[in-house]
């Protein structure tokens, strides 16, 4: 029988959701794996051009490349609008310890990062790279794109199903995370002004 702490509830968008097969990690709301966001290094994507097709699902841990940091695939790659997405995550749990560790680490909420990896030619004079490839996906501690971040948490939907009242805790998360985003925004805003 599954145990469920009633009493801890973390409330946000890509919610991890633990069911079925013990090596896949599903997300509640698909996760944007990339999009056409501005990054930490002042790039970004140009989303239409980014070719997805060829690339074959391989998940690293760090950007490894060895054979020994491949830690898992991903499950249901796909683009929508301005943004690639994935379902999941199926880590090779029997084949490799280092997918036990980084599985861990996500369901626990200490990792929570993915990165990409792309071939392509450099940015254009604005940041925007074009005509790339999609050829990796890694688990990182912490990603380029701000939106790259699986959060560990139980929804406000679960929240509700245990009959746990969530008014206050969703009127508290919708604040702070709005207020979050907004000052991460005028950041970078400010950097890219700076330039």
């Amino acid at each position: 029988m599954e145990k469920k702490n009633e009493n801890f509830i973390t409330l946000e968008k890509n919610s991890i959701k633990q069911g079925g097969e013990d090596d896949i990690v599903n997300f509640a709301e698909p996760l944007a794996i990339t999009d056409d966001s501005r990054q930490w290094n002042m790039t970004c994507y140009d989303i239409n051009t980014l070719d997805i097709s060829d690339y074959d699902g391989v998940v690293t841990a760090n950007h490894g490349q060895e054979i020994s940091d491949v830690i898992g695939k991903v499950v249901n790659l796909r683009k929508n609008g301005n943004k690639v997405l994935i379902d999941g995550i199926k880590f090779a749990v029997k084949e490799n310890p280092l997918a036990v560790l980084a599985k861990n680490l996500m369901l626990g909420g200490f990792v929570s990062g993915v990165s990409i990896e792309t071939i392509g030619g450099d940015p254009d004079n604005d940041g925007i790279w074009h005509n790339h490839r999609l050829c990796g996906l890694s688990i990182v501690a912490h990603p380029n794109n701000l939106n790259a971040y699986a959060v560990i948490s139980n929804s406000i939907n679960e929240a509700k199903s245990y009959g746990l009242k969530t008014d206050r805790i969703e009127k508290l998360i919708n604040t702070d995370v709005k207020d979050k985003v907004k000052r991460t925004s005028n950041r970078l805003n400010k950097i890219i002004d700076s330039l």
